[in-house]
């Protein structure tokens, strides 16, 4: 049975849907996050599961239970904000005891529950400290071990890293998971970093104007990523856009011919032969090979199109036989550490092409290249 279910739930706010229609099901032990920019739906979402907003139509249940009737303070949830929301006036130990004195734990529970949270989030003896002597990763924690010592069924997570720093909040993001599989607890947290989602969740829903786009796994969304929207918002891709000349099939890849001139291959099902298709491959998956310039660096040369109807491969054996290519000219390289992305044109269009940095000489602006892919890289999506 799964932990937490959405069917069919509709919020409006006036005229603006914040959630269109959203069926979800986390499963017990699960960490999922709800992805998507500002303005998704996402948060509501996390305050429609947490009770402080009412859905207009649908059902959600937690723990098998219907909740829709039920007060936030009744749904056995924790919560962690994005803002913390200590006591200040408490100490840590007050702000972590409080939620089991209201509930009437007696004081001996409530001082060994409140030793083994600090224990788990690494603040041992800091519990007679007030939150304005902490840092901000350490009342993260406590912000963390207080939505967590009641035993909650779930605990949602309203960008709950967002207000740390880059280093600290990639620090937290593991302790985080960490915690998450110790306890054993189903998280359910909102987020408009793609990272941090790719790096906590378990599964991934992205949304796009109230409505889900796609649920899956990390590698899922990212790798196939089913609209033009999951796969621009969760990294960079290059698009291609053309019309369906060969079904594939049979070990035969499917072929697009772009308005361009160029033709892409896919490994993946297309619609049929004349029907619209759009292709995305992300920058990784392409990689680029130096060209001797038969121009003598005239600028340009690579950017001019090889003509309808060109295929993948080069006469130099840079790309594969069956594989992706043309030639292009670098525009711009942009050196960040690991890794280098080289934008080059061709076509009268500007690509991405990211590379680790392994050479001792990487690629200049202006250099002739080969860009090559491989069809099983070529993603059909929804446009």
């Amino acid at each position: 049975m799964p932990a937490v279910t959405l069917e069919h739930v509709c919020k409006r706010f006036g005229d603006v849907v914040a959630a269109d229609d959203v069926t979800l099901a986390i499963e017990e032990g699960e960490f999922f996050a709800l992805l998507g920019p500002s303005g998704s739906g996402k948060t509501t979402v996390l305050r429609l599961i947490a009770g402080f907003l009412k859905p207009d139509s649908g059902r959600i249940t937690i723990g098998g239970q219907a909740v829709d009737a039920v007060p936030p303070y009744q749904r056995d949830i924790g919560m962690v904000f994005q803002s913390y929301a200590l006591f200040p006036h408490m100490t840590v130990y007050g702000n972590l005891a409080f939620g089991l004195s209201v509930r009437g734990v007696p004081k001996a529970e409530i001082r060994r529950r409140v030793q083994e949270m600090l224990e788990l989030v690494r603040l041992p003896g800091m519990e007679n400290r007030r939150p304005h002597q902490l840092s901000g990763g350490q009342q993260q924690r406590v912000a963390l071990a207080r939505a967590l010592i009641t035993n909650p069924k779930v605990v949602l997570l309203d960008e709950p890293l967002a207000a740390l720093d880059k280093r600290l909040r990639e620090a937290m993001q593991v302790e985080l998971k960490q915690i998450q599989r110790q306890v054993g607890i189903t998280a359910i947290f909102v987020t408009h970093d793609q990272e941090e989602a790719l790096t906590l969740a378990d599964r991934i829903a992205i949304m796009n104007q109230g409505q889900v786009e796609q649920v899956g796994t990390p590698a899922d969304v990212y790798e196939r990523p089913r609209t033009a929207f999951v796969a621009g918002f969760l990294g960079d891709a290059n698009f291609f856009a053309g019309r369906v000349t060969a079904a594939g099939g049979g070990g035969r890849p499917g072929e697009v011919a772009t308005e361009y001139g160029l033709v892409v291959r896919t490994a993946h099902p297309l619609p049929p032969v004349g029907q619209p298709a759009t292709l995305i491959v992300r920058p990784e998956r392409m990689r680029l090979v130096a060209l001797a310039d038969p121009d003598g660096g005239r600028p340009g040369a690579a950017e001019e199109p090889p003509g309808a109807g060109q295929r993948a491969g080069d006469p130099a054996g840079a790309g594969e036989p069956a594989g992706n290519g043309f030639a292009a000219r670098v525009q711009q390289v942009i050196y960040s550490g690991k890794t280098i992305k080289y934008v080059v044109a061709a076509f009268g269009h500007e690509f991405q092409v990211m590379e680790q940095n392994r050479d001792d000489r990487p690629l200049a602006a202006g250099d002739p290249v080969w860009v090559a892919w491989s069809p099983s890289h070529t993603v059909v999506v929804q446009p």
